[in-house]
């Protein structure tokens, strides 16, 4: 039923519209600057309501059950960035509840970006969605459609853009961003080698917006500002590494994972030995670096914005 949410939907970009925007050298561009009401039917039995702060130790319950359905890999997202996520009104997160059991039965997430650029367009606020999860037992119910169509009915018109990162590839939806991951998994090491690693390669985190603005050379997509929260910056001896925590954990040695979202091999070399991330993934095998194996294709589709390229490299977002 979610799946849907995307037919006659005049913000969601078509194959004909990506097509003519390549062809006629179109720069991004919204593509329904009128208000629209995405129609839904709420579902009998159920609630849909804004999470608060004391919603957050059920919802990280909840995606650690239900987000990742996988044996070598689980999710889970603290308390207390959930409830500092609400606080600070970066995250807005929706939920449907069961009215009966008051069991939380969906979710999705709106992350706030502050100053997205697409390649030369600029919007001083955008979205990403996150977190859309449906609990295995009541999916193909709408309750899917209804999370999506709160979110774009929540928006004051015009509609800013939206990304949505999506697991392998959905041939109907044209992509923004279109890749397959590649992994790098850190070597285990005794103690004292890896205390003697760390020793030998310094790596700092850092905050400077400097050396942030440093690292957009060149991106497709990227924003100037952010939380900062779940993105960090490394420096190393070779250069600046940025990472996304993605909140997932290897199982069963419950080793962090993260997106990698800039950085030259040197520097990621570097990282992957002495960093706090155990397993690494990027968009694409990064030139000259070693270690590396292909794991599965990932796409990132771009809501009420018209592009006319396709990016293989992941978003510089400061999340």
């Amino acid at each position: 039923m979610a799946g849907s949410f995307w037919q006659n939907n005049p913000c969601a970009p078509g194959w004909t519209d990506r097509i003519q925007s390549w062809w006629n050298g179109d720069s991004p561009h919204l593509i329904q600057t009128e208000q629209y009401v995405v129609p839904f039917q709420p579902i009998l039995g159920f609630s849909l309501v804004k999470a608060k702060k004391e919603h957050a130790n059920v919802i990280t319950q909840f995606w650690t059950r239900f987000f990742v359905q996988s044996s070598v890999c689980k999710c889970f997202v603290p308390p207390e960035h959930i409830e500092a996520s609400i606080q600070d009104n970066n995250w807005e997160i929706f939920i449907v509840v069961h009215q009966q059991t008051k069991e939380i039965v969906g979710t999705i997430v709106r992350r706030w970006l502050k100053k997205l650029h697409i390649r030369d367009f600029f919007w001083e606020k955008a979205g990403m969605i996150d977190f859309f999860c449906v609990h295995p037992a009541f999916r193909n119910k709408g309750i899917g459609r209804w999370l999506l169509a709160t979110v774009h009915n929540t928006v004051e018109p015009p509609m800013p853009p939206h990304l949505v990162l999506w697991e392998g590839f959905q041939i109907k939806i044209p992509p923004v961003v279109y890749n397959t991951y590649w992994v790098k998994k850190r070597p285990i090491m005794l103690p004292i080698a890896a205390s003697m690693a760390k020793k030998n390669t310094p790596c700092t985190l850092i905050t400077d917006k400097k050396k942030w603005l440093s690292c957009i050379q060149n991106k497709d997509i990227w924003t100037e500002d952010g939380q900062f929260r779940e993105v960090s910056m490394w420096q190393l001896p070779a250069g600046i590494v940025v990472v996304w925590n993605t909140f997932h954990r290897s199982m069963p040695d419950n080793v962090a994972i993260g997106i990698l979202m800039s950085g030259n091999a040197i520097a990621i070399d570097q990282f992957s030995s002495v960093g706090p991330f155990g397993i690494l993934l990027s968009a694409g095998c990064p030139d000259g670096s070693t270690g590396w194996e292909r794991d599965s294709q990932f796409q990132i589709i771009s809501y009420n914005v018209s592009s006319n390229f396709v990016s293989s490299e992941f978003p510089l977002l400061a999340l």
